[in-house]
């Protein structure tokens, strides 16, 4: 177990910082992926203009990595501009490196784990809530 100390000695047993999150677009249609840590960072909106696009979300603030991230999912509705559909979160625990792939159902699925704990691999992604 890896134990993280932030300049005022705060204790995490996983760093933020030290967390990578990718996503691979698999679908046809454009959509948009915002990452929210669980020390309340976000990610800019992350934008799949088309098939085969892959970005990534380095947190940079200090803070625990532990816990749930949520994954809000927006569709395009024309270039530049999207509408919030879900959000999906997954619980995680460690540091490394999760990629995910996103198909045309907008649904991330996990296709790469290295070190990241995922207690909760059985039931990743619950959607938290539908915004329409």
């Amino acid at each position: 177990m890896l134990y993280f100390f932030t300049k005022d000695f705060t204790f995490y047993n996983s760093s933020n910082n030290n967390i990578e999150i990718g996503f691979v677009s698999i679908a046809k249609k454009a959509f948009a992926v915002r990452v929210r840590a669980p020390n309340e960072e976000e990610s800019e909106l992350l934008e799949f203009p088309e098939y085969g696009r892959q970005c990534y979300f380095l947190p940079k603030q200090p803070g625990c990595g532990h816990g749930y991230w949520y994954f809000d999912m927006y569709v395009g509705i024309c270039i530049c501009r999207y509408h919030m559909m879900y959000s999906q979160n997954v619980y995680l625990d460690g540091v490394g490196t999760l990629v995910f792939t996103i198909g045309d159902d907008l649904e991330a699925r996990l296709s790469s784990q290295e070190f990241l704990h995922l207690p909760s691999a059985c039931r990743c992604f619950r959607p938290k809530k539908s915004v329409h």
